[in-house]
């Protein structure tokens, strides 16, 4: 199995040329936008992934890209020819879904040859590239079996390769690993990027798990109610989102309203803070966000920053620890620490304790961060 450094792949330099754009897409079913003017380029050979609650759009964009279902208005481009008015057999894309739509009455090796047949390959092209398609995806000994004889990842597997064995310009994978356990999940992952950076196809990835999304993507498009949110690296996105829906959706955020009150200062609800990023003049209102790992939780206080917090919760995960915390007037923090067995992080609720708040680590968001679309995110599917 090919290496992957994902440190490395995330410095790659992705290609200027693009295989599919997005121009102009407006979907509505019935008096319901679901697409509301998207415009999205993406590059070849990159992985990109759509990410958003149920509902947002991103299936219906899949689906156009495939020609499942077509915009009411826009254009769809793939390498430059537009592509809106063709069939899904014309496209040069294939989709891996979520069920993996395999023929349970074929074996492996028919149900990945089915697309070759229907386009009539002959068939000594057709063994060659079926048996090539099983042993990129490292299941060619199990070509002679049914889809019911395969583990859930095997199954996977064979999905991949009915859909790579067509040669696409672009491979579309709608939630696919959405039905596997979280282990499975996991390697799976790995194995994806492996397998996209081996064949150099540009992957569209739709998602609604942040983890995801920000494990395997180059980059990705964060959307909403029909919108992107917000476009770019998944490292930048995560550290610098550009709205409040971003900030709680990619993740989890402490949001804190506050007024500037002097040059690298506002004052918030939890008092007055330093904050490093560039603010507005003075008087205008502003968003912060700092991340809940970005807190440092301790007893002693702290020069500057620092909070007096009551533990009111303390949820241990394993590998991390989630403190919730509340101040003398009602607020609330989220807190996360790492379960290092180095440093003392053993609080209990009651606790009266200290949360830093490091400068350089607050994110301004701005006054336009619509923080009324921000929503209960834990429940969304």
């Amino acid at each position: 199995m090919t290496e992957l450094n994902i440190g490395e792949r995330r410095k790659r330099q992705l290609e200027e040329s693009v295989d599919v754009h997005f121009k102009n897409i407006r979907k509505s079913f019935g008096d319901v936008e679901v697409l509301k003017g998207i415009d999205l380029s993406i590059r070849r050979g990159e992985f990109f992934s759509l990410l958003g609650p149920s509902g947002c759009g991103k299936t219906t964009l899949l689906r156009i890209l495939a020609g499942f279902e077509f915009q009411d208005s826009g254009e769809v481009l793939l390498r430059g020819a537009e592509v809106s008015k063709l069939p899904p057999n014309q496209r040069s894309v294939n989709t891996v879904f979520q069920n993996y739509a395999l023929f349970p009455h074929m074996t492996v090796y028919d149900n990945v040859a089915f697309g070759l047949r229907m386009r009539k390959v002959a068939s000594s092209e057709l063994k060659t590239r079926v048996m090539q398609a099983l042993e990129t995806v490292e299941i060619g000994q199990f070509a002679a079996r049914k889809p019911a004889q395969l583990s859930g990842g095997q199954r996977q597997r064979v999905a991949l390769a009915r859909a790579i064995v067509n040669e696409p310009q672009v491979l579309l994978l709608d939630e696919p690993l959405s039905a596997l356990d979280r282990k499975l999940r996991v390697n799976l992952q790995v194995e994806l990027m492996r397998l996209q950076a081996r064949l150099g196809l540009t992957f569209i990835f739709v998602t609604h798990d942040q983890e995801e999304a920000l494990t395997m993507s180059d980059r990705m498009a964060v959307m909403n109610k029909g919108v992107i949110e917000q476009l770019g690296g998944v490292q930048d996105m995560y550290e610098r989102p550009s709205n409040a829906y971003v900030a709680q959706f990619l993740g989890s955020s402490n949001l804190l309203e506050g007024t500037v009150s002097a040059a690298g200062q506002v004052k918030t609800q939890l008092g007055e803070l330093e904050v490093r990023d560039p603010l507005p003049a003075i008087g205008q209102e502003v968003m912060l966000s700092i991340r809940p790992e970005k807190i440092q939780l301790m007893r002693e206080a702290c020069a500057s920053n620092c909070v007096s917090v009551s533990v009111t919760d303390d949820i241990y995960q394993g590998a991390t620890g989630a403190y919730r915390a509340r101040t003398s007037t009602g607020i609330e923090l989220e807190i996360n620490t790492m379960n290092t067995g180095v440093t003392h992080t053993d609080y209990n609720i009651g606790d009266t304790l200290h949360a830093h708040l490091p400068s350089e680590l607050i994110v301004v968001l701005g006054s336009g961060s619509r923080l009324q679309e921000v929503v209960a995110l834990e429940g969304l599917a």
